[in-house]
């Protein structure tokens, strides 16, 4: 079981993340769907993982054949890495977020890969 302290410092950690990635990330061209939840984070031994989020995204990728609610992002990169430690957070805290897309299936065919991730205070 996870202790209140170590929720507040998880998302201590992923707001600071948050901004920092905030400074630097353009425009996306991919799916994106804003004041939604996230209701499943599925992280995976091959160091991938995914997300499915409470609706659809609008615009999704053309690749994204089978889900427009599932998204996936790769651990490898610490850019991953982060975009997982904020998805936790909001799923744990509860709160709404915003999510885009990249555009590109990279991880699974049928399912778009995350760009970012905002977590929106509700």
């Amino acid at each position: 079981m996870i202790t209140t302290s170590a929720k507040k410092s998880f998302l201590s950690l992923a707001g600071m993340l948050l901004l920092i990635g905030l400074n630097t990330v353009p425009a996306t061209a991919g799916g994106a769907s804003y004041d939604v939840f996230l209701t499943a984070v599925d992280a995976r031994s091959d160091g991938n993982f995914s997300v499915v989020i409470s609706q659809g995204t609008a615009g999704t990728a053309a690749c994204a054949t089978s889900s427009s609610t599932q998204m996936t992002g790769k651990t490898t990169a610490l850019a991953g890495q982060q975009i997982l430690a904020l998805a936790v957070a909001a799923y744990l805290s509860g709160k709404k977020i915003g999510i885009e897309g990249t555009g590109f299936c990279n991880e699974y065919p049928g399912y778009e890969s995350i760009f970012r991730i905002v977590i929106v205070n509700n």
